[in-house]
């Protein structure tokens, strides 16, 4: 008998449990349906007036979209400025004689945030770089806004999927959303980079033309936004570049610029490396004088 009691308090106990699991999946699934409602709601409007404006709801730009290997983005997905982007938009492109390159202006739907405005360092113990002794790394601000190109358009239908520098600099998680809309920007004649770690050193003595290589995998980039850290890939090593300062012709600084299809001049600021360096060296000398005072304090032992 009591194990019959035993049994039925089990299967109610389990019968509880699954409904709980089940009514926790059917809300969540609710919250999901009415918060893509809402996102389809806005762009139907701008779909019935053939606007190239997107209301997008944000995901992690993966491996899966990695190009086929006649495409110069083939293995470099998180090395770009493009991103995935709803087959709507793509037809609207095509169905116009919109010329190359398509820039896109992406801009995040905010909550109450604090941002702050000043470039600081904080620091990272995420560096892999084991040359780096000091890994405190530059932290700007967060945008309110950036400027991206279409990787292609394969996103479903209110989705967008972005790299994941991108998603750092706009503060952006999955499932946030931002919008986007079609814009022309200027084309670009000079880029200032600033390094942030001594691989780039290393580069530099390694090659005759570092200079030419960083140009190169820049223009994976359609186009530059000031006061992003961007990285770039080169034989399976990656660098980080803060992006300090963005010239279009003339040179006017402005927020974004065009580099592809732009002669394009890239400058190196060393000052945050010349820093970095200064630190390590001042970190060291402080340990070896502490590994000196405990080797005399041993010998007097």
């Amino acid at each position: 008998m009591k194990l019959i009691l035993l049994s039925l308090f089990i299967i109610l106990l389990i019968d509880n449990i699954n409904a709980n699991i089940f009514t926790t999946g059917w809300k969540t699934a609710v919250k999901q349906t009415l918060f893509e409602q809402e996102v389809e709601d806005t762009n139907s409007i701008h779909r019935i007036n053939n606007h190239l404006v997107r209301r997008l709801i944000v995901m992690p730009l993966t491996e899966a979209f990695n190009p086929n290997q006649a495409s110069a983005m083939h293995g470099k997905v998180q090395y770009g400025d493009k991103c995935s982007i709803p087959g709507s938009i793509g037809r609207l492109i095509f169905e116009k004689p919109y010329e190359v390159t398509w820039i896109f202006e992406i801009k995040p739907l905010r909550k109450e945030k604090n941002y702050s405005d000043s470039t600081k360092k904080v620091n990272n113990n995420n560096n892999n770089n084991s040359d780096n002794i000091d890994t405190n790394i530059i932290q700007p601000p967060i945008l309110d806004k950036a400027y991206i190109s279409p990787l292609d358009f394969r996103s479903p239908e209110n989705y967008i999927f972005l790299p994941r520098w991108l998603m750092k600099s706009l503060d952006l998680s999955t499932n946030d959303i931002v919008d986007v809309s079609f814009v022309r920007i200027k084309l670009a004649s000079l880029v200032i980079l600033q390094p942030l770690n001594l691989a780039w050193d290393k580069l530099m003595t390694e090659n005759n033309d570092p200079k030419t290589i960083l140009e190169h995998e820049v223009n994976k980039y359609s186009s530059l936004t000031a006061g992003s850290i961007i990285a770039i890939e080169y034989k399976g090593e990656e660098y980080s570049f803060y992006v300090k300062e963005t010239q279009a012709e003339g040179g006017i600084a402005v927020k974004g610029v065009r580099v592809q299809d732009s002669d394009v001049k890239v400058d190196i600021d060393r000052a945050y490396l010349d820093d970095l360096i200064k630190a390590n060296e001042k970190k060291k000398q402080e340990e070896d004088k502490e590994n000196n005072n405990n080797s005399n304090n041993n010998k007097k032992i």
